[in-house]
């Protein structure tokens, strides 16, 4: 697909095999958002609540949130046990 960049973004929604938007509410749990957009194969879906979009949510916003907590933090959320001497009360 060669995209111009001065050209408009109706010339690469032309491009998209599908014409389904997915969304996602602002009570849904990340988890559950980037599922959605794995299973679909987007990188970014509309938040709305009761018909009116409030937000986007991208994977890139979920990338930067994660690699902002630190590593006790992310192993505690994954379920992993603290390494040998490294309690989870460890601050980062």
């Amino acid at each position: 697909m060669n995209i111009e960049m001065s050209g408009k973004v109706s010339s690469i929604l032309a491009h998209k095999k599908a014409s389904t938007v997915w969304s996602t509410g602002p009570n849904a749990m990340v988890i559950d958002a980037i599922r959605l957009m794995d299973e679909k194969n987007v990188g970014a879906l509309p938040v709305v609540d009761h018909g009116t979009l409030v937000g986007i949510v991208s994977e890139r916003d979920y990338r930067i949130r994660k690699a902002r907590l630190c590593p006790l933090q992310l192993r505690r959320l994954s379920g992993q046990q603290p390494h040998r001497g490294h309690g989870f009360k460890d601050q980062c």
